[in-house]
């Protein structure tokens, strides 16, 4: 009966509100039930902190539509195509990376040391890496992705083999390769990201054909993710690559199993297409 009584009075007092009034007075009562209900009914069952961890499970699928072709999912080449980029950063890892994280480059696959002078590197690959077929990633891997591939003069990305012009690389033994600077270069350690390349795949291969072999559609690296297949090519503009996470990953683990990529023409085919995808890149 109180209760009856206290709406009536508050619903005569509205009454006399201008239109303003009466709409900031109701949200007012609205709150003022929500936090009693909160206060005298939920009492210690309130939501805990840990309900709303943004901590991800695993599994599970993710599906991205980029705008563009896949040309070459190789990691020498993919500063000359953002889709290529994209893709292949997953598939492939390099002595170093970036951490987005920290706004730095860190070691990746291999670790390393800066000798006084600090015109030697010595980087020492990790044990327990290996590429998505089950063989160990070397040192061989990373003195033919650096010396055999990218210091040949028969390599077709001058911009990369520009970044390693004077540099001595000499291969240890299966774990070791230095790379000796003719004079100091701050920022050499980040010229390191480059994903390298399998030698038990590619060795013997002229470096002049790296640009145009099947390789490039069906990479096999030694990133978070393999390629679960192919590139499969709906028509000339339109492309589809899955990716699948690789157990044998010698960082953190993915946390999502499948990975899609889908290529569309233009921004007006991918916004059409926005309803199937999971995310959208590069978009105005």
């Amino acid at each position: 009966m109180k209760v009856k009584s206290f709406f009536m009075l508050f619903w005569r007092a509205i009454r006399s509100f201008s239109r303003r009034e009466e709409t900031f007075a109701c949200l007012f009562l609205i709150l003022v039930i929500f936090s009693g209900y909160n206060i005298f009914f939920r009492g210690n069952d309130s939501i805990s902190p840990e309900e709303f961890s943004d901590k991800p499970t695993s599994g599970g699928a993710y599906s991205e539509g980029l705008i563009g072709r896949v040309m070459r999912l190789n990691p020498l080449y993919t500063e000359f195509n953002s889709v290529d980029r994209d893709i292949a950063r997953l598939v492939f890892s390099g002595l170093s990376q970036y951490d987005p994280i920290k706004g730095e480059i860190v070691e990746d696959l291999a670790t390393h040391s800066l000798s006084s002078d600090k015109k030697t590197y010595t980087f020492t690959v990790k044990d327990n890496v290996f590429w998505h077929d089950g063989e160990p990633v070397t040192a061989e891997d990373v003195y033919f992705t650096y010396h055999d591939v990218i210091q040949s003069d028969n390599f077709q990305n001058s911009i990369l083999r520009s970044n390693f012009n004077g540099i001595e690389i000499r291969l240890v033994d299966k774990k070791t390769v230095i790379f000796t600077l003719s004079e100091v270069n701050s920022f050499f350690f980040s010229n390191t990201t480059v994903g390298l390349l399998p030698k038990h795949i590619l060795g013997g291969m002229n470096p002049a054909d790296l640009s145009a072999i099947e390789f490039n559609k069906m990479p096999i690296g030694s990133g978070p993710y393999a390629m679960d297949g192919p590139v499969k090519n709906f028509n000339k503009a339109e492309n589809q690559v899955n990716l699948v996470a690789f157990d044998n990953y010698y960082g953190e683990k993915p946390r999502i199993s499948n990975v899609k990529f889908f290529t569309f023409p233009d921004e007006k085919a991918l916004y059409k297409a926005r309803n199937s995808l999971n995310g959208l890149s590069r978009i105005t």
